[in-house]
């Protein structure tokens, strides 16, 4: 249990790190408690908004604004049963105080086969996106991301799509902005064309 409590207090320090846009606007973010809907049976995005957030580690539950929603900049949809990401940007909107500044979010271990990038775009600030364990089966259904300008980092490893040959330069080249792919820092070798001695 200990262990976990370090992971998500270096989370919560990286996403608060990362978050430049937040400083740059004067937004005071404070070490926030994510909002944890992982692990509920959720079988479309909609039943989140009925549903209370897990407490983190130290039992805290999320710290709410004068508008009643959460103060935090990370969403975790993880380990539901979702097949469909669609509405995401309205919960967002509808769970925390500034939806805007959104920095990370974990909707990986569902059963998701498409993206939704039009809704992700709406998501500026959005930096870390876990896709990871889900039921993406081709290249077509994330290339889209490469318009989430802010897209940092992301996590497709335990996708069909992952099988194909030369996955991670595909995903390189579809979507350059990210410096981190599957945990692994993107190194600047992957970005140039690799040729074969004849």
């Amino acid at each position: 249990m200990h262990e976990y409590a370090a992971i998500i207090i270096v989370a919560r320090i990286v996403m608060l790190a990362s978050n430049s846009r937040a400083a740059a606007m004067g937004q005071e973010l404070r070490l926030c408690p994510l909002v944890d809907l992982s692990f509920m049976g959720l079988t479309c995005v909609e039943e989140a908004e009925l549903m209370e957030p897990r407490t983190d580690c130290t039992g805290s539950p999320p710290r709410t604004g004068r508008s009643g929603r959460y103060l935090s900049p990370a969403l975790r949809l993880a380990n539901n049963c979702l097949r469909d990401a669609s509405g995401v940007r309205q919960l967002a909107d509808t769970l925390l105080e500034t939806p805007q500044l959104l920095t990370w979010l974990d909707l990986s271990f569902n059963r998701l086969e498409s993206v939704p990038v039009d809704e992700l775009m709406g998501l500026s600030s959005l930096r870390t996106l876990y896709l990871h364990a889900n039921r993406l089966d081709g290249l077509e259904q994330v290339a889209g991301l490469r318009s989430c300008d802010g897209l940092r980092s992301l996590t497709l490893q335990g996708n069909p799509l992952c099988a194909t040959p030369d996955y991670r330069q595909g995903v390189l080249q579809a979507i350059p902005q990210i410096t981190s792919l599957d945990f692994c820092r993107v190194l600047p070798s992957e970005r140039t064309p690799q040729w074969s001695s004849v």
